[in-house]
């Protein structure tokens, strides 16, 4: 496959750097296709822009399964199955390296809409920016996800219903934690003098999180920090 000129561009400027590429979808699922305002995508289709993007860490985000008309409101409005990458991606994709999949439901059940909230997946999803567990000045992939699935399966079981979210992780090769969501205030401050300069590395959560400063000469600069 061709290399996007993009990425080659970036690689020029920046050599080598770790990449995340994130895909979310929240919407319909039928027949094992994802439908979008165009064409509907497929598994074939998903595998190949992943491949494309070819980053060091990707993170799938689908809430697009199975789907019924139920008390709560079916994701979709027919009973068929709709879409579920445990069953639609190809194997090379389903485990490439440094891959994370996060699904709204198991392949042999129902992905959920409440009439007020709509999805109960993407609804705690996006909750969890503001809600979930912080580490710190910022909360982590992994307590967003937790947040979201302990959520979404209380959510369905008071309506008698089973939905159980899946998390699968392949072949990751550091387990340090993945900063998410950073919904705290930034109420500090440093300045720089204008003969300052160089690149500068502010760490917070014990140097598990970083954030680089290219100061040059000739201008002061202030920075927020946590």
């Amino acid at each position: 496959m061709r290399e996007d000129p993009r990425h080659r561009r970036d690689r020029e400027q920046l050599g080598e750097l770790p990449t995340l590429f994130i895909f979310a979808f929240s919407g319909h699922g039928l027949a094992g296709k994802l439908l979008t305002r165009g064409e509907p995508l497929t598994g074939d289709d998903l595998a190949a822009i992943y491949k494309e993007m070819d980053a060091t860490r990707s993170v799938g985000l689908f809430d697009a399964c199975f789907s019924e008309s139920l008390a709560l409101q079916g994701k979709g409005a027919i009973a068929t199955p709709g879409f579920n990458p445990l069953t639609e991606l190809p194997e090379e994709v389903l485990n490439a390296e440094g891959t994370v999949w996060f699904v709204s439901s198991r392949p042999d059940e129902q992905s959920y809409e409440d009439r007020e909230i709509g999805s109960l997946f993407t609804y705690y999803f996006l909750e969890s920016f503001t809600e979930a567990q912080p580490d710190g000045v910022a909360i982590t992939l992994d307590e967003m996800w937790e947040y979201t699935r302990r959520r979404t399966s209380a959510h369905a079981a008071r309506y008698g219903r089973a939905q159980n979210p899946v998390k699968i992780v392949r072949h990751l090769k550091s387990r340090g934690p993945l900063y998410f969501s950073f919904p705290s205030e930034r109420r500090a401050r440093v300045r720089f003098t204008p003969e300052v300069e160089g690149e500068f590395l502010i760490q917070y959560q014990h140097g598990a999180l970083v954030e680089r400063v290219s100061k040059p000469a000739g201008q002061p600069l202030e920075v927020a920090l946590y």
